[in-house]
């Protein structure tokens, strides 16, 4: 099964944890200056420039949790994921 712009918005992301995020398009996401307690803040694009082609959805939350400040606004675990898959950026295929 693959997940994409078209079947996204029906999806619960706790059960894709074993999909692999594939980077399919070009980020629309732009970079902003503001830190949160001395970490870069919890942005699409700051956790974009951290995503590799074929990460495991579980390891994308990994590295949510271990780079950014759970206090920031931002911080979701799949909100930016979606997003991106909203956008087609990236798909999520087992």
């Amino acid at each position: 099964m693959k997940y994409n712009f078209e079947n996204i918005n029906s999806t619960d992301f706790s059960e894709l944890t074993d999909y692999k995020i594939m980077i399919v398009g070009t980020s629309n996401r732009r970079k902003t200056n503001k830190e949160f307690l001395s970490r870069p803040n919890c942005s699409g694009f700051n956790i974009n420039q951290q995503l590799t082609h074929g990460m495991p959805v579980d390891q994308y939350q990994e590295m949510i949790k271990n780079n950014f400040n759970s206090s920031d606004p931002q911080f979701s675990l799949f909100k930016h994921l979606k997003y991106d898959v909203e956008q087609s950026y990236v798909e999520l295929v087992k």
